[in-house]
């Protein structure tokens, strides 16, 4: 049975993404590109599986870095919640960088340079 880590059910983004910054544990490295795509939304990046060592669920990371010419750097990282392995695998077969964003409709965690922030489907109740 797949189960979701808790991070993805809280109210509170910053509460979550500390959750899943204290608990992550890099499961493999995707890298920056596969199947003739990037797997990040702008110039640097990278999508790794990992998952929550405090409940074991799954967790899709994806992180951008955006190279300013005028102004400093902005960096992205986005936190999608997977069933497992394989469904991370096959969100990472799927889609690039941008197509991500756009197609996971379920709720997922972003930050943009260090804001956390949810997208996707707001919480029920």
């Amino acid at each position: 049975m797949a189960i979701m880590c808790r991070a993805f059910l809280m109210r509170n983004a910053a509460e979550a993404s500390e959750h899943i910054d204290r608990n992550w544990e890099l499961v493999e490295d995707y890298g920056d590109r596969a199947y003739g795509r990037w797997l990040h939304t702008w110039d640097d990046g990278r999508r790794m599986p990992g998952r929550c060592r405090a409940c074991g669920a799954m967790i899709l990371l994806q992180q951008s870095e955006f190279h300013s010419m005028t102004s400093d750097d902005s960096y992205y990282t986005d936190y999608f919640p997977v069933a497992d392995a394989a469904g991370a695998d096959a969100l990472n077969r799927a889609y690039s960088g941008f197509e991500i964003e756009t197609a996971f409709t379920r709720r997922w965690l972003m930050q943009t340079n260090g804001c956390p922030g949810w997208a996707g489907e707001p919480l029920k109740g």
